[in-house]
């Protein structure tokens, strides 16, 4: 195979017919070199890649490629403990903020599906688990999504040779939670000081999430060009890209500038723009249980710190701002995401209808 070619699919000639071919070298968990070379299951270019793609994976996470299944399968609960959070949730496919939150979504799951077989989970489970959650008022919906993970990447792995039966998910009612209006806005604005006012301005004015706003680096702000280079983020206390890897700038607001030019006054380039009164950089603990009090001393309703981002995107729609150029503010890879943060007031829904008063009269439908 050519050390160019990544994918782990080759092409061959064999008796004057193309063959695809998956062949890619990986280590053993002894350290040792192996070379992994079969002809592909499937014989088209789609399917061969997926098959490499999962026995590259597997050979990564286990050291060893091959999907002979064991005789027994494992249950939930040794599967979830041995292999899915010392493996899975550590390979590089996810953020550690998700890791954290996935470990802590695991725990209702293993006390349902614990003892049950990996290869015995049926849709009667799920909607026995289902039931469960609403006698206690839970939502099913995010575990559920998470079970589907566990589930998928069992059958990836080889542990069971047949992929059980996933959960369905149902589809959300209505949008992510409202945002503030401009009032309440005002109102918490006005109530904050020091590195909170600073944090709801930026993420009110400027759409940062909570990690970008803490990593935030003086440096970052660019004033010749009058513009914020969101290039980081904090992902439970570890720095690493901004979501979706997606670099941005972001103009400054002319509401933004003063306040952020109080919070970069006297600090070197790779200071943090948001730090403590002793110098220390924040903690998404400190923010949320400041910003909470905020909002209990304002009496405003139980707003979180990610909704003033919601309100950066829906005051952009309000005053006119094209849909693209408020994807890429938010820094979201697609436009269905950047849709469920504008929020439509009742006096949106006016101004709308209001556009309607210049329409000729007497046409018909």
């Amino acid at each position: 195979m050519s050390a160019r070619n990544t994918s782990g699919v080759c092409k061959c000639k064999r008796n004057g017919k193309a063959v695809l071919v998956i062949d890619f070298r990986y280590r053993s968990t002894d350290g040792k070199q192996h070379r992994y070379r079969r002809d592909a299951a499937v014989q088209t270019m789609a399917a061969a890649l997926t098959e490499a793609r999962h026995r590259m994976e597997r050979a990564a996470l286990t050291g060893c490629p091959y999907e002979d299944a064991p005789t027994t399968a494992p249950t939930f609960a040794s599967f979830v403990d041995d292999t899915f959070i010392p493996t899975v949730l550590v390979s590089g496919r996810y953020r550690p903020a998700t890791r954290e939150t996935y470990v802590k979504r695991v725990r209702p799951l293993i006390e349902h599906y614990g003892r049950a077989r990996l290869d015995r989970i049926c849709e009667s489970d799920h909607v026995a688990f289902e039931a469960a959650q609403a006698k206690c008022r839970a939502s099913s919906r995010e575990p559920l999504i998470l079970l589907r993970t566990v589930l998928r990447s069992a059958h990836e792995l080889g542990v069971v040779p047949n992929l059980p039966a996933l959960p369905r998910i149902h589809r959300p009612s209505g949008k992510i939670p409202s945002c503030p209006s401009d009032t309440e806005h005002a109102i918490l604005l006005g109530g904050a000081q020091g590195w909170l006012r600073q944090f709801v301005a930026l993420a009110a004015y400027a759409g940062l999430r909570c990690g970008e706003a803490r990593a935030l680096e003086v440096g970052d702000v660019d004033w010749s060009q009058g513009c914020i280079h969101v290039r980081r983020a904090y992902s439970a206390e570890e720095i690493l890209t901004p979501k979706d890897d997606a670099d941005r700038t972001i103009p400054i607001a002319e509401r933004l500038h003063p306040i952020l030019r109080d919070a970069c006054r006297g600090k070197l380039p790779r200071a943090r723009v948001l730090l403590t009164q002793a110098g220390r950089p924040l903690g998404r603990r400190a923010i949320d249980h400041q910003f909470a009090r905020l909002v209990q001393r304002t009496g405003l309703p139980p707003y979180t710190p990610h909704q003033l981002r919601h309100y950066f995107l829906t005051s952009l729609a309000r005053h006119g701002a094209g849909i693209e150029a408020i994807r890429l503010l938010a820094g979201h890879s697609a436009m269905s995401t950047t849709a469920r943060y504008l929020h439509a007031s009742r006096a949106d829904l006016r101004a709308a209808i209001s556009t309607l008063s210049g329409q000729p009269q007497g046409n018909t439908v």
